[in-house]
């Protein structure tokens, strides 16, 4: 479900050009196929033989798919600790000639013939073998570090996310608004630069999370559309509510019991179903897929899709196509993370067109699951504490396709702190008059807290949204 999209197009590039290509599944999924002019094969029911023939070699979550479809996880753990020698994101593997996708479902292209292995180690190679081992930190940020070299996959896969993320833009561009991108004197005279505000706070549902909503489920067959579920801190609920509204799609949000009041209502008003489910995101999401299975409805995560990413790289278009126009270039992206949509979206089409600007992904102290675990270089489970900026808390997904992007397409990470949130939410509404929550302000705590390390600098950033009762800034006015 999670990759169809873009292995179909990389299975059809590899045809045009003369490749064999071979679809396998891990006999879990077995509802996935893939039509190719030579041969589909499924390796529920295939034998140790025909697996040896494939040279396929399955890792991570898929090791635990291996006890159903063969009993063989031993033998062949033992064989992936012998042969893996490199890998690279967004999960794809080269070994003994084989192209493998680990999107967390076992899903593998086997290209076979002995003519072009040389020619597919060479090809992948220089991009594979980057494999970071983060360095420690005081902080959950990580050092900046160097992208792997563009070999002709991740050309592939480039053209691919461009590709979808322009036909995202033109889904989306009767229904969302093109939001300002608006010059900030009194922040580029903070850093001795220009600042550019992407004013998503004043998108539709109050928050860019109306361009993955509306896409996630404008993209649904009919049959899918029957009736949605999913799960949200508040402002996926928003805008899932208001994009099932506008389609006719019945559905059911589920919230964990930390998504604040003023959100809760807003959802109500469009009329869906809401059960309240744990005390995080991850939690909740858990018995929200539960829910849907039981039921035969269709599951969409708020940042765990594909096409929520294009949806959200549909932001960044808007920016270098605005500052394009006006001859300017920036040379620093600003963005807030929680489950690594939104960022992991904007920098893989940023990537993929070519434009290297610094991308740095900030986060609160209390909740900085993505910036902990790409310092670990895996998916934590952390504890996230309360915070003003709900739009981005919680844990994150295991097995999601948005780590792999943080991690490699993401130069940079900062967090701050509940008072520098707060300050950034006073800071914007004074000199601006302009009114986001706490995940909004997080890329201009950024700035304030670190002018010196934007100094000169042209940087833009994104105003992710504008959820916030009035009651709250009253409250933190007067604390101040």
């Amino acid at each position: 479900q999670t990759c169809a999209l873009p292995i179909s197009a990389l299975v059809q590039q590899l045809r045009d050009e003369g490749r064999f290509v071979c679809f396998i599944g891990d006999g879990i999924n077995d509802a996935i196929a893939l039509k190719t002019a030579q041969a589909s094969i499924s390796l529920k029911g295939a034998s140790t033989a025909a697996t040896d023939t494939a040279q396929i070699i399955f890792m991570d979550g898929t090791l635990r798919n291996l006890h159903r479809v063969f009993g063989l996880v031993d033998e062949f753990e033992h064989t992936m600790r012998r042969n893996m020698v490199f890998s690279f994101a967004p999960g794809v593997l080269v070994i003994g000639g084989v192209l493998f996708f680990n999107f967390g479902v076992g899903i593998a292209l086997a290209v076979q013939y002995a003519s072009i292995f040389g020619e597919l180690a060479n090809v992948f190679w220089p991009l594979a073998r980057h494999q970071k081992a983060l360095p420690p930190a005081a902080d959950a940020a990580h050092s900046p570090h160097p992208r792997p070299d563009h070999t002709y996959g991740e050309r592939i896969m480039k053209d691919i996310f461009r590709q979808k993320t322009e036909h995202a833009a033109q889904v989306l561009a009767p229904v969302i608004r093109q939001t300002p991108l608006t010059l900030s004197a009194p922040l580029g005279e903070l850093i001795g630069g220009q600042v550019w505000l992407k004013q998503e706070n004043l998108q539709k549902t109050g928050c860019c999370k109306a361009r993955s909503a509306y896409y996630m489920l404008a993209s649904l067959s009919e049959a899918e559309r029957r009736h949605v579920v999913t799960v949200s801190t508040g402002n996926n609920g928003v805008a899932m509510s208001w994009a099932m509204a506008a389609l006719g799609i019945p559905g059911t949000v589920f919230l964990p019991h930390t998504v604040v009041p003023h959100k809760v209502r807003v959802i109500a008003e469009n009329k869906v179903t809401i059960i309240r489910e744990g005390q995080d995101i991850v939690d909740a999401e858990i018995v929200a897929r539960a829910y849907a299975a039981e039921h035969g409805y269709t599951f969409r995560s708020p940042y765990n899709e594909w096409e929520a990413m294009y949806a959200q790289a549909t932001i960044g278009k808007e920016i270098v196509e605005e500052l394009d126009a006006s001859g300017e270039a920036p040379d620093t992206l600003l963005v807030p993370v929680g489950g690594g949509g939104l960022i992991g979206g904007i920098a893989a089409y940023l990537r993929s067109i070519g434009r290297e600007m610094k991308i740095v992904g900030v986060q609160p102290a209390n909740s900085a699951v993505m910036a902990l675990s790409v310092r670990a270089g895996r998916i934590l489970n952390v504890l996230s504490l309360p915070t003003l900026s709900d739009a981005t808390a919680g844990g994150v997904e295991q097995g999601a396709i948005t780590y792999d992007f943080c991690r490699d397409q993401v130069d940079d990470y900062m967090v701050f702190s509940e008072e520098e949130i707060a300050e950034a939410m006073l800071y914007i509404h004074d000199r601006h008059g302009i009114i986001v929550e706490g995940a909004g302000a997080l890329s201009i705590a950024a700035l304030l807290q670190n002018p010196e390390r934007f100094r000169g600098r042209k940087v833009a950033l994104l105003l992710c949204g504008a959820n916030v009762d009035s009651a709250l800034l009253q409250r933190l006015r007067s604390a101040a």
